[in-house]
């Protein structure tokens, strides 16, 4: 039963990735807040000081992506200006929708950690796979996919930290470092 509910959140999130990454290229234009982290990521990569009042995790895992892409930190990113060739925005979308459709299976795990109906979390999962604003927000060079899955993780984490067995303290101890970690994730 197990082995079956598994397979069937794999499929969940695969259905997830190929509804976020339709067509995902064909938008070659520098969309909303695409302007800000791309220009965050050609700064990181052309090793720019500049000011940024949010900690870093989530710009350097998009300039991570550009970086692996071979991006070079050349383009100015300006709201509407189009995507040159030498920009890899579809590879970076990709890894947006890719953290996107794992939002699938955490909600999954998260109403079951949280004591609800097999069936709710289901439902509860298959909600986050067709919502319209996690589709979008998951299809563009933004923060948001990364911090709703820290914030899923977080709680999952705290949930379980909770219900941690007395008995065995080790344990306990090992999931409120994993509860520091993701905190600390979740401020990004």
């Amino acid at each position: 039963h197990a082995n079956y509910e598994r397979f069937l959140l794999v499929i969940l999130t695969l259905f997830a990735f190929a509804i976020r990454t339709y067509k995902i290229g064909n938008d070659s234009r520098v969309v909303w807040d695409e302007t800000h982290f791309g220009r965050f990521a050609s700064n990181y990569i052309n090793r720019r000081f500049y000011l940024d009042v949010h900690p870093p995790l989530g710009k350097l895992l998009i300039t991570l992506v550009f970086w692996l892409s071979g991006y070079s930190g050349s383009f100015d990113f300006a709201s509407g200006e189009h995507y040159p060739a030498s920009v890899p925005y579809v590879q970076v979308r990709c890894f947006q929708a890719a953290v996107g459709s794992l939002l699938a299976p955490s909600t999954f795990y998260l109403c079951r950690t949280l004591g609800f109906p097999l069936g709710a979390a289901w439902v509860a999962a298959i909600l986050v796979v067709v919502d319209n604003a996690l589709i979008g927000i998951s299809r563009i060079i933004v923060l948001d996919p990364m911090l709703l899955l820290a914030n899923s993780l977080l709680v999952i984490a705290f949930s379980r930290v909770l219900s941690a067995s007395s008995g065995r303290p080790a344990s306990v101890l090992l999931r409120f470092v994993w509860l520091g970690i993701l905190a600390a994730v979740v401020c990004r």
